[in-house]
């Protein structure tokens, strides 16, 4: 994962990524190492179902969020790596 989003980091563009419901806050951690704590995304947690909420903001922001609400669930994150 680590290698492709190296090669995301790469590609300006919107970048839509999905992973497994357990590896949220790995994969946030992951995309603010790497790419940056500063690019604009979109979370779309829970779509579809009853809680389904959407996180707005800077990467390390919607990470604090993830963290601290301990998100586990299906999820979409929308990266702005325009």
């Amino acid at each position: 994962r680590r290698k492709q989003l190296l090669d995301l980091k790469k590609k300006k563009e919107l970048i839509v990524l999905m992973e497994t419901p357990y590896r949220l806050k790995t994969l946030l951690r992951d995309v603010v190492k790497i790419m940056g704590g500063e690019i604009r995304c979109a979370l779309a947690y829970e779509l579809t179902k009853p809680k389904e909420k959407f996180y707005r903001g800077k990467t390390k922001n919607v990470l604090e969020v993830a963290e601290k609400e301990n998100l586990k669930g299906e999820f979409v994150l929308i990266l702005n790596n325009r």
